[in-house]
């Protein structure tokens, strides 16, 4: 059985249990452009993601952790919380755009 090609598209690869490609292990998910940029992280949605309704804060050190939109803690990833204070505000302040977002590339 031959492995099939990575899309053309820039991916991130994520193993993720209940979504993962039987030959490679592994699960691609369409990388779209961070939806904003911090000095120590990001804020990302990424395409065909799961429920409920999160958003991620990817570290520069790979670092990762899940936020729940509705509530915007933290529910998956451990990092200290001065590490994420910056996009936390933010994503207070644009909690609309967020779940625009979700609802554009996740849903």
């Amino acid at each position: 059985m031959e492995c099939p090609s990575p899309p053309a598209a820039p991916i991130f690869i994520m193993e993720r249990p209940g979504k993962f490609d039987i030959v490679n292990n592994v699960h691609y998910i369409e990388s779209v452009p961070p939806i904003k940029r911090f000095p120590n992280c990001r804020v990302e949605i990424y395409t065909d993601d799961h429920a409920p309704p999160h958003f991620h804060i990817a570290l520069r050190d790979g670092r990762k952790v899940s936020v729940d939109l509705e509530t915007l803690t933290i529910t998956e990833g451990k990092v200290k919380p001065r590490e994420v204070k910056a996009a936390l505000d933010w994503a207070r302040e644009h909690k609309a755009l967020l779940w625009e977002k979700w609802k554009e590339y996740a849903e």
